[in-house]
């Protein structure tokens, strides 16, 4: 049983794969923006320790958690969600488990399209060399109010934005 979850029936089960095959999904979806939810949580008692289960995940071929350790996240029976966006163009949304250590798995993977919002494509390199990419959502003003926002990324995760409000002026 999984804690840390108002719906613990999603992580009562999960797929793998085993030695160096990668486990793929494939899914037929609308052309547009979505986020991708992926679930984990650690419930085999044999790999409940750091390091024990180390895998890649990519997104439309897109490296998005890197070296993802589910027990170093978060422990043992508890459920975790890394969500990525991504921007679907071929109608088919691709998702790869790559093995590092041991096998990957996945307890349930959810699919939301976002509203059509504009996308930038982020490709950069940090000046000690990690490179970044992936793509960064943004709906950011409206006729009255424009929120400023500066935006950071790391290896592990997509970027990650912070607003800060204008005073307020009546």
């Amino acid at each position: 049983m999984a804690n840390g979850t108002s719906d613990p029936v999603l992580y009562q089960s999960n797929r793998y794969t085993s030695g160096s095959t990668p486990l793929i999904y494939k899914f037929s979806v609308t052309n547009g923006a979505c986020r991708v939810n992926l679930l984990f949580s650690e419930n085999y008692s044999g790999l409940q320790s750091v390091g024990a289960r180390v895998f890649n995940v990519q997104l439309n071929s897109t490296l998005v958690p890197r070296n993802f350790d589910i027990f170093a996240t978060v422990g043992s029976y508890t459920a975790v969600v890394e969500s990525f966006n991504t921007n679907v163009t071929n109608g088919q949304l691709s998702i790869e488990f790559d093995t590092l250590v041991q096998n990957p798995k996945i307890n349930a993977i959810g699919i939301l399209p976002l509203a059509n919002s504009p996308m930038l494509p982020l490709k950069f390199t940090y000046p000690e060399g990690t490179p970044v990419t992936g793509n960064l959502n943004y709906a950011m003003s409206t006729s009255l109010l424009t929120i400023p926002a500066s935006c950071r990324s790391s290896t592990a995760r997509p970027p990650v934005c912070s607003f800060r409000l204008p005073p307020c002026s009546v």
